[in-house]
C-alpha cells in the first residue's frame, strides 16, 4: 500500500494519524486545553472523508494549528440523531496515543503536522 499523501498547504504538511477502527475522540493532551476551535455539522451533509477535510481545511487557517480531529457521534441531550463534530488543536504533531477509543464516536478522522521533508512516508512522521 503506498505511503498515504501529505494535505495542507505549504506552509505546513499534514499527515493522516491512525484511527483504527474509526471510535475515536481528543484525549486529556489535546481537550480541553489544547482546543483552537470547535465546529459542527449535520450528520447528511457530509461522509467521513469529506468532513475529515473540511476540519483540516479549519486547521490550516490558524497558524496555531498542529492537529484536527473530526468524527460523528450523538449530541448530548439531542434528540436528532447523529451529528459531525470537529476539532482543531495546538501543542505539536500528534500520534494515535493523543486520542481516545470511544463506543460513542465513529467515523473519526484525524491529521497531523510533520515538519521535515520527509512528508507521509513512513518512518517519517508519528502514527
Amino acid at each position: 500500500m503506498p505511503a498515504p499523501e501529505p494535505k495542507g498547504s505549504n506552509k505546513a504538511t499534514f499527515c493522516p494519524v491512525s484511527l483504527p477502527g474509526g471510535h475515536y475522540e481528543a484525549g486529556p493532551s489535546l481537550f480541553p486545553g489544547n482546543v483552537i476551535k470547535g465546529i459542527n455539522a449535520k450528520y447528511s451533509k457530509y461522509d467521513q472523508e469529506s468532513w475529515g477535510q473540511h476540519v483540516l481545511s479549519e486547521c490550516e487557517k490558524e497558524p496555531a494549528c498542529t492537529s484536527s480531529l473530526g468524527f460523528a457521534a450523538v449530541n448530548s441531550g439531542s434528540t436528532g440523531g447523529k451529528f459531525w463534530f470537529g476539532y482543531t488543536f495546538r501543542g505539536g504533531p500528534t500520534t494515535t496515543a493523543n486520542y481516545t477509543e470511544s463506543a460513542a464516536a465513529s467515523d473519526a478522522t484525524a491529521y497531523t503536522i510533520v515538519k521535515g521533508k520527509g512528508g507521509c512516508n513512513a518512518g517519517s512522521y508519528p502514527s
